[in-house]
């Protein structure tokens, strides 16, 4: 099932799990604190942004995106 077709804990514990093995990935790789907590932030809100425009109300009445 994809991450996006997921919903409550399980989505949440989907969510979890990316995030954890994506900050072990940077913290193996060297990255600061700081640095990871950032690109996991932005990682979040794009993931975010995709899911809203998917759902459709990122769209207008004419069709074309926001």
């Amino acid at each position: 099932m994809r991450h996006s077709a997921k919903r409550g804990a399980a989505a949440t514990n989907c969510w979890k799990q990316i995030v954890a093995t994506l900050g072990g990935q940077m913290q193996r790789a060297g990255f600061e604190g700081g640095t990871i907590n950032r690109e996991l932030r932005e990682f979040h809100n794009s993931d975010q942004r995709e899911l809203w425009l998917r759902s459709g109300q990122g769209q207008r009445p004419g069709g074309s995106a926001v």
